[in-house]
């Protein structure tokens, strides 16, 4: 998506403050937040990393973050001043990483349009003590606003976002993405990277989506 588009869906849903994380990059999050400038939303510049560890998501930041080092990306992201924040942390299992960089997380991820979670693993998520938040994962337009992370802060200040999210003054809840966008997400990816492999089984979980939808 591109971010006027990002916007335009945000203003029709009804948010007040968004987070664009594109994956290894600002650039898109930061052209939104100069269209925004002096508009009704607000937008949060992040990314969402690869790295040795898995994806994680730096948010309020100012710069590229070049490493994909766990730690170095963690120190990066707390050189600008900004929040660790860990998506989808049941996904592959990698929640048994977790406690190995805890120290240096600020926010966990419980709710995900895309990967939803047990309450079972909620209570795991809760039990680590960091502020939980949602997030859509979103991908496509229909995606925005799917999970909603509900923060009550004093003015529109990143430091007042920031803070309130820090002491954790959050409610969230969100719905799920439908089951076909997930594919379709991993087929653009695949062009894009010339994964034919990649393409190939996207492929069929459509197939696969559609023959079960075609059976209920």
């Amino acid at each position: 998506m591109d971010p006027n588009t990002i916007l335009k869906v945000a203003k029709r849903v009804k948010l007040d403050v968004i987070a664009i994380s594109d994956h290894n990059t600002i650039a898109g999050a930061v052209i939104a937040r100069k269209i925004c400038e002096k508009g009704s939303i607000t937008v949060v510049v992040g990314s969402e990393i690869s790295t040795d560890f898995g994806d994680v998501i730096g948010i309020f930041l100012n710069e590229e973050i070049k490493s994909r080092n766990i730690y170095e990306v963690i120190d990066e992201i707390k050189s600008q001043d900004g929040l660790v924040l860990i998506p989808h942390p049941f996904k592959t299992k990698r929640i048994l990483q977790i406690k190995d960089i805890m120290d240096h997380v600020d926010l966990l991820e419980g709710c995900n349009s895309r990967h939803p979670i047990t309450s079972e693993q909620f209570s795991i998520l809760k039990a680590m003590n960091k502020p939980i938040v949602a997030g859509s994962d979103a991908h496509f337009p229909q995606e925005i606003g799917l999970s909603r992370t509900i923060i009550r802060y004093e003015s529109n200040s990143e430091e007042d976002l920031k803070k309130a999210l820090l002491e954790g003054e959050i409610e969230i809840y969100g719905s799920p993405s439908p089951f076909y966008l997930e594919p379709l997400s991993q087929i653009v990816k695949g062009l894009k990277h010339k994964d034919l492999k990649l393409v190939g089984w996207s492929v069929l979980n459509l197939i696969k989506y559609r023959t079960i939808k075609n059976l209920l």
